[in-house]
């Protein structure tokens, strides 16, 4: 038995996210089905395919670079799986790199720090092109007033106010960076943390935007960021994507 660490990169929009969920597409899924026939194929004892991931994503979200490993029997060249599961995924899945890596070796528990990226349209004209990969912004937004509160979120804080609920788990979280590039009319905002909760940056972004609209006041960023309360200014998920995972 060998554990092979994935690379891969997909597109979020015509799956409910990463994990598995029965009766719906899912990357896991789609991943693990190929795989499956791949390893198994005119052997007439079948392995068990399970692909760990590095985090889950939810529907709609998009990876530049997505991480999973799996643990099983393999004895042909790793570039021959790697064309083969490319030929067999469909079109907006694809593998980059397979490696053996440390029996020990988890996607999602051995990652130090991980670097989202999230992406927004100024869509004055009505563009078709970013329908599906970035969240169109159509109300008038102060970039410079989005810029200026981001420096609230960095360092170590308790973002659960930036969750699904206000829980009793654990919501600190360091945040490293946050940079913006201004491509206008696009604009990719880049976090990277060493961890993050569920739905984490897009509400951070649209919490970000909605101040840059002028819909809500730093006193109630301040609140969300000491958990007073929970932001319900989220993002789309269309505008997501995991960018880079770092082991």
């Amino acid at each position: 038995m060998k554990n092979y660490k994935f690379s891969i990169s997909f597109v979020g929009t015509n799956y409910s996210g990463w994990q598995y969920q029965p009766n719906v597409p899912t990357i896991q899924n789609e991943v693990e089905e190929k795989l499956y026939y791949i390893v198994n194929k005119k052997k007439p004892i079948k392995q068990k395919i399970r692909a760990i991931g590095c985090s889950r994503t939810d529907k709609g979200v998009h990876a530049i670079e997505f991480v999973f490993n799996v643990k099983m029997e393999f004895d042909k060249d790793l570039n021959f799986l790697k064309k083969a599961l490319n030929s067999a995924l469909p079109k907006d899945i694809k593998v980059h790199n397979i490696e053996e890596v440390p029996l020990e070796f988890n996607s999602r528990f051995d990652a130090l720090k991980k670097t989202y990226i999230y992406k927004l349209f100024f869509d004055e004209k009505n563009s078709p092109f970013f329908q599906d990969r970035a969240m169109l912004v159509y109300k008038p937004t102060d970039l410079g007033k989005m810029m200026e509160i981001s420096y609230l979120f960095l360092g170590y804080k308790d973002f659960r106010g930036f969750t699904k609920e206000l829980e009793d788990e654990n919501g600190y979280c360091f945040v490293e960076n946050i940079t913006f590039k201004v491509d206008y009319p696009l604009v990719e905002i880049s976090i990277t943390a060493n961890r993050f909760l569920r739905y984490m940056v897009r509400r951070m972004v649209g919490t970000m935007l909605s101040y840059a609209q002028g819909l809500i006041s730093i006193d109630d960023v301040n609140d969300f960021l000491q958990a007073k309360k929970v932001s319900n200014h989220t993002a789309k998920a269309n505008g997501l994507y995991l960018k880079k995972v770092y082991y």
